[in-house]
């Protein structure tokens, strides 16, 4: 087979995330009666690529009766594959544990990968799955070697979430389980082209087990991981004017959504008093005006760049920015890709088609668009 670009560019080697998980990738567990932690890696015996490296935890401490058999914690992210083409799938792993139990069932521990066609992250119900054959658990305090591991797939096509996780098996007391992983690599076989992220998903807090509170200790409250869906403080809306409230699904960027709706972004931005274009969240409730504004928002050159964005379109690591001098100053002829376009975006603020823009730029994958990319208008 022919090699290909990291898809995933090693997200682990220096992109870990304030909540443990490495960027562009989310946890998840199948809660019940454990404890799970999802951590940056940086002890160098178990990063097997750069400095960074993602640890996964299960353990059963201050669980008097253990945990429930069958634990499961991963990381997963959503990718866009080729119906029938071929990928293969890469990445290094280890499995740790402590107290060493060198007498118990060899098999107590598993990592295993595999993917859902439905955005899903229940293993149990992955439309396939693989078990990744470390030979080895290793002590939690010991050196170890992580493991390379590769397998090649028939990809079912479309939106696939692509997940990696953990398996404790048995209910036991005072054990923990953690699996690290680094150097993920995903490449399609035949054309030697990276994939990437549908987008970049922003990275949530792992959802955490609610446990039994103990005697003479205050509960804790539950907070949403997700914040309300209201309307922007101040921001009203006036169906008589044809004026609609939308709320912000997994996915949205402004650009998409004022194509959807034939409006600007910059009349959102307007309506919804909005500074950033970038900083939209799922749940969060937009007013969309029903006149469009004449002018798109342009974002300016000395604007500082969010810490975190919530939506991000990311430079294609197979093809470099085009240079600001190779870009023709006729706006009526080309137009620069700016942070958080979509093509349909595009298509509607300059009165084409997306079907016209990718055959004019021989765009194979209408999703695939990277800041400072220079179009060709029809």
């Amino acid at each position: 087979m022919q090699r290909a670009k990291p898809a995933v560019e090693r997200w682990f080697r220096e992109r870990l995330c304030s909540n443990g998980v490495a960027y562009y990738w989310t946890g998840f567990n199948n809660g019940g009666r454990a404890n799970y932690g999802y951590y940056d890696e940086m002890w160098p015996p178990v990063v097997s690529q750069g400095t960074h490296g993602q640890l996964l935890e299960i353990n059963s401490k201050d669980l008097p009766d253990g945990t429930d058999p069958d634990r499961v914690i991963g990381i997963a992210q959503r990718v866009y594959l080729q119906p029938g083409a071929t990928y293969q799938l890469s990445f290094d792993a280890m499995m740790r544990e402590a107290p060493v139990a060198s007498d118990e069932d060899p098999y107590r521990y598993e990592v295993l990968w595999g993917y859902s066609t439905n955005g899903s992250t229940d293993t149990s119900q992955m439309t396939f799955k693989e078990l990744v054959p470390l030979t080895t658990i290793y002590p939690r305090t010991e050196p170890g070697t992580m493991q390379a591991y590769s397998t090649q797939f028939t990809a079912p096509g479309g939106y696939t979430t692509l997940a990696i996780w953990g398996l404790k098996k048995w209910a036991t007391v005072n054990r923990e389980l953690d699996v690290n992983l680094d150097n993920v690599v995903l490449q399609q076989c035949s054309l030697a082209k990276p994939v990437h992220p549908i987008y970049p998903v922003e990275p949530v807090k792992p959802v955490h087990p609610i446990y039994p509170v103990k005697p003479d200790s205050p509960a804790k409250p539950v907070h949403p991981e997700v914040p309300p869906s209201k309307p922007v403080p101040g921001a009203t809306c006036d169906e008589a004017a044809g004026d609609v409230w939308y709320t912000v699904q997994r996915g949205d960027t402004l650009s998409g959504i004022a194509a959807v709706y034939g409006t600007t972004v910059q009349a959102i931005m307007e309506k919804n008093g909005l500074s950033n274009p970038n900083m939209i969240y799922v749940g969060q409730t937009l007013c969309i005006p029903g006149q469009a504004a004449a002018v798109p928002y342009v974002e300016s050159a000395t604007a500082a760049a969010p810490a975190a964005p919530a939506v991000v379109v990311q430079p294609s690591p197979a093809t470099p920015a085009a240079p600001a001098d190779a870009v023709p100053a006729t706006a009526a002829t080309s137009y620069r890709v700016q942070r958080g376009d979509t093509l349909s975006g595009i298509a509607a603020q300059h009165g084409t088609t997306v079907s016209a823009l990718t055959q004019l730029n021989n765009i194979a994958n209408p999703n695939a668009i990277y800041v400072g990319q220079s179009l060709a208008l029809p």
